[in-house]
């Protein structure tokens, strides 16, 4: 019968024992001219400005607090939510029912009387 020593049992049991964690590479904050060029690489509705404002001014820190680790990806999340070239929204209370919007009727009226037109 064989006998294992401690250090084979502990290799054979575990195989990450003896290997190092590899370490993430640091954040680096981009320079203005980087969200510049990426912004234009991809013809990005973001005012790169103030993309770098914002987060500059914050310590690159994102609205949750927690510390940005890639500001591309945050720049991505930004282009999700800028109008660019989007169709606008139509008024609450639009008067025409192709908007589906709520229509006040008196509301309405008055505008219209304003107008010098009726219903």
């Amino acid at each position: 019968m064989r006998l294992e020593s401690e250090s084979e049992s502990e290799s054979n049991t575990n195989p990450n024992t003896n290997t190092k964690k590899e370490a993430r590479p640091r954040f680096t904050p981009p320079t203005l001219e980087e969200v510049k060029a990426y912004c234009e690489e991809r013809q990005s509705s973001v005012d790169p400005v103030q993309f770098f404002e914002y987060f500059s001014e914050g310590g690159w820190v994102d609205s949750k607090g927690n510390h940005v680790k890639n500001w591309k990806q945050k720049l991505l999340t930004w282009e999700k939510y800028q109008p660019g070239e989007r169709a606008k929204k139509p008024p609450l209370n639009a008067a025409c029912k192709d908007y589906g919007g709520p229509v006040d009727m008196d509301q309405l009226q008055r505008v219209l009387d304003s107008m010098g037109g009726e219903i």
